[in-house]
């Protein structure tokens, strides 16, 4: 069982996780291998999607140099807010240190400096939060 620290960065202090994205478009494509990229993600447990920044997308695009194939989302906030958003589908390798997922999810676009996972993957995870001690636990 793995403990991480709520990043106290974010006010209130927020769990916060890294974890390995890939895309494998150039080796489908012939020309490459599969390029893989930590992203900070934080835990939201009222999130029903997950989201990744629009800089991660850019660097991901830079190391490839093409654009990642994506298809438009309809997508509505927590204030109900309709929006158009891009949707990505990536594999995500794995959680925090050692935790192997090796799952494809999609993920949509956001202008923020972290990620968001939302519940279709939390939820597939043994995850306890603890709000007083500022920690999280991944129970494998």
């Amino acid at each position: 069982m793995k403990s991480y620290e709520y990043d106290s960065s974010y006010l209130p202090p927020a769990p916060t996780v890294d974890i390995i994205l890939a895309t494998d478009i150039l080796a489908e494509l012939g020309v490459g291998e599969i390029l893989d990229l930590e992203v900070t993600m934080m835990l939201n447990t009222g999130a029903d999607i997950s989201f990744i920044p629009k800089e991660t997308v850019a660097s991901l695009e830079t190391n490839l140099g093409i654009q990642l194939p994506y298809k438009m989302q309809n997508v509505e906030s927590f204030d109900g807010t309709p929006s158009l958003q891009k949707k990505y589908t990536l594999t995500l390798v794995s959680i925090g240190e050692g935790v192997n997922v090796s799952k494809t999810f999609d993920f949509i676009e956001i202008s923020c400096q972290h990620g968001i996972l939302g519940r279709e993957i939390i939820n597939l995870s043994n995850i306890n939060l603890n709000g007083p001690e500022l920690k999280w636990r991944y129970n494998a």
